[in-house]
C-alpha cells in the first residue's frame, strides 16, 4: 500500500480511517436500540455473531481484491466470473439497502439533534434533510479529498465508543440488561445480529474505490 499521500492515494491511516468508519460509524448508534428491543439480554451475543460474520466476508472480499484488481466490489467479481445476471441483480439489491441505509441514519440522527433542540416534526425533518446533503457532499468529494475528515470522525467517534464501553463495564449489572423489557429467548440473538450486520458491512466499501484509494497489492508467493 502506499504510504504517499501527495501522490493522491491515501496511506495506511486514511484507508484504516475509511473502512473503520464504514462499520461503526452512524450505523451502530441507529442499530443499538433495535438489537436491545428485539435480543433483550442477548444483545451481546447479536453483537459477537454478527462480528464474525463480517470477519468472514471482511476476508473473502481480502481474496477476491487481491484477485482481480479492480474497482466495483461483489459487482466485478462476479461478473468476472460469468455470473453477470446475478451481478446485476445484486447491485440493484446493494444500491437500494444503500439508499435505505441513509435514510435510516438521517431518520435516526434527525430525531436526535431535534430532541436535542426540543424541536418538533419540521425541525427533525430539516435535520435529516441537512444530514443527506452532507453525506451526499463528502461521497461526490470522493475519498482522497475528505480523508483528514474521514480520520477526524472516526477517530473521536471511537474514542466515545470506548469510553462508553468503559463506563459500562464499571457500572456492570446483569439485571440491568433486561430492565424495562421482557427476556428475550437464545434464538433471538441471529435476529439481532441481522439488524447490526448492516452497520457492520462497511468493510465492503474499500473494494468500490479500490483503484481511487492507490492500493497495490501484491500476494506472497
Amino acid at each position: 500500500m502506499s504510504k504517499d499521500d501527495s501522490s493522491g492515494s491515501l496511506g495506511w491511516s486514511s484507508v484504516w480511517a475509511l473502512a473503520a468508519g464504514g462499520m461503526v460509524g452512524g450505523g451502530i448508534y441507529t442499530a443499538l436500540g433495535v438489537v436491545v428491543s428485539v435480543s433483550g439480554q442477548w444483545a451481546w451475543l447479536s453483537f459477537v455473531i454478527s462480528g464474525i460474520i463480517a470477519c468472514s466476508s471482511a476476508y473473502s472480499y481480502i481474496v477476491l481484491a487481491n484477485q482481480f484488481e479492480e474497482s466495483g466490489g461483489a459487482f466485478i467479481y462476479l461478473r468476472e466470473v460469468n455470473k453477470k445476471g446475478i451481478a446485476g441483480s445484486l447491485s440493484w439489491l446493494l444500491l437500494v439497502g444503500y439508499v435505505l441505509t441513509m435514510a435510516v441514519y438521517a431518520f435516526a440522527f434527525g430525531h436526535y439533534l431535534s430532541f436535542s433542540f426540543n424541536g418538533g416534526p419540521l425541525i427533525t425533518r430539516l435535520c435529516a434533510i441537512g444530514i443527506m446533503a452532507g453525506l451526499i457532499s463528502l461521497n461526490l468529494a470522493g475519498v482522497t479529498k475528505t480523508k483528514k475528515v474521514e480520520i477526524a470522525i472516526v477517530t473521536l467517534n471511537l474514542l466515545a465508543l470506548i469510553g462508553l464501553a468503559i463506563i459500562g463495564f464499571l457500572h456492570w449489572d446483569t439485571v440491568k440488561l433486561v430492565s424495562g423489557i421482557e427476556p428475550r429467548p437464545l434464538w433471538s440473538a441471529p435476529i439481532g445480529a441481522a439488524s447490526i450486520f448492516m452497520a457492520y458491512e462497511g468493510f465492503q466499501l474499500l473494494t468500490y474505490g479500490y483503484t481511487e484509494l492507490g492500493i497495490i497489492m501484491t500476494n506472497s508467493k
